[in-house]
Order: C-alpha cells, then sequence, then structure tokens
C-alpha cells in the first residue's frame, strides 16, 4: 500500500509538537511560554540570572553582611560602638577597614564554593554560581571573583551593567572567571533520585 503524500505536510508539522511533548522544555514562571535562554550543563537544565535578582541578592548579603560584621566587631572591639561619631566622620582605623575587606571576601568565597554554590541572599531568591560546565567553582575562583567585583566597584559599576548586555547574562567577575549566575530549572536525575530517597 502505498504512502499517502498529501499527509506529509501534516505529519511534517506535527513533529515538533509531538517532540514538546515526550521532551518538553521548562516553561516561564508564567507558563505561557517556553524560556528562550533555557540551557543545560551537566544534566542540569537553568536559565540565566538577570540584573533584577542578582541586585536584589547582593543587597540581601549587604543586610546579612553587615549584621555579621557588627555581631564581630562587638566581641572582638566593643569600643567600637562607643565612638560612633570616628567612624562616621571617615576616620576609622586601618584594621577595621581590613576587617571589613576579609570578612566580605571570605563571605562571598566560601558560600560560593561550598555545596550551596551560592551566598545567602542568592540562597534566598533561588540562583547559584556555576562554571560552565554546571559545576562548584574553586574557592580560588571564587576568590578571584570577588576581587573582579572590587574592581567592577572601583570603576563606579560599570563592571556590573555587563548584566544587561552580555549574552549570558554575566558581570565583569563572571567574565573573568567563567562563572554563570544560574537559576535551576531542573535538576540531574541522579540529583532527582537523591532527593527521593532523602528522609522527610
Amino acid at each position: 500500500m502505498g504512502t499517502d503524500l498529501k499527509s506529509v505536510p501534516i505529519i511534517a508539522a506535527d513533529l515538533p509538537r509531538a517532540l514538546k511533548m515526550m521532551n518538553p522544555l521548562p516553561q516561564s514562571q508564567d507558563g505561557k511560554r517556553p524560556l528562550a535562554d533555557v540551557q543545560e550543563a551537566g544534566g542540569w537544565i537553568y536559565e540565566y540570572a538577570g540584573f533584577g535578582v542578582r541586585l536584589l541578592a547582593a543587597l540581601l548579603d549587604l543586610f546579612f553582611l553587615t549584621v555579621v560584621q557588627l555581631f564581630l566587631l562587638l566581641l572582638i572591639e566593643p569600643r567600637f560602638f562607643d565612638m560612633p561619631q570616628i567612624y562616621l566622620a571617615g576616620q576609622a582605623s586601618l584594621g577595621v577597614y581590613l576587617f571589613g575587606s576579609l570578612s566580605a571576601w571570605l563571605y562571598s568565597a566560601i558560600f560560593e564554593c561550598s555545596a550551596w554554590q551560592a551566598t545567602p541572599g542568592k540562597r534566598l531568591l533561588g540562583i547559584r554560581v556555576i562554571n560552565e560546565r554546571g559545576e562548584t567553582l574553586s574557592f580560588w575562583l571564587t576568590s578571584l571573583r570577588f576581587v573582579g567585583k572590587v574592581i567592577s566597584a572601583g570603576l563606579l559599576g560599570v563592571g556590573f551593567l555587563l548584566i544587561l548586555f552580555t549574552p549570558r547574562k554575566q558581570a565583569l567577575h563572571d567574565l573573568l572567571v567563567g562563572s554563570l549566575v544560574v537559576r535551576i530549572l531542573r535538576p540531574p536525575e541522579a540529583e532527582l533520585a537523591k532527593l527521593q530517597k532523602s528522609p522527610n
């Protein structure tokens, strides 16, 4: 029995819809359209985090870090709080500035190379930092990434604004170490299996 050639265009037109049903793409949060920038690396399916959510995460981290720094200062140097006018006038000692820089570096570098792959602010908003293969960055790379943030701040924030113009929404510090800031849409099957086996 011969093939009905008239049905070929209909079959071809239905093929993309059939493939989508077999392996559907993650949908946007409103469920109305597939995400254009959905990516896959190492079994992880993700989308790039935009400028807005990253800015909010940075503000949350600034709050958390300030609370931690004030608590540690209270333990290390209680007199700091007895002389607020000196520090508000920009005459803080070199030790205080070094303390602030050191704590900010460790906060960012340690959290981003941890199993979280994110600082607390990023974790609260569901985004994380990975390399181009979907892997966790090393401590040295997250440290270099922090240096890139300092450079961006020194350039009046221009390095941060690159998020708005780069294809993968990377800032200067991301380009420096090859990192991506992403929102995970679907973990690998192995990770899903671990979650299913973990006790409630």
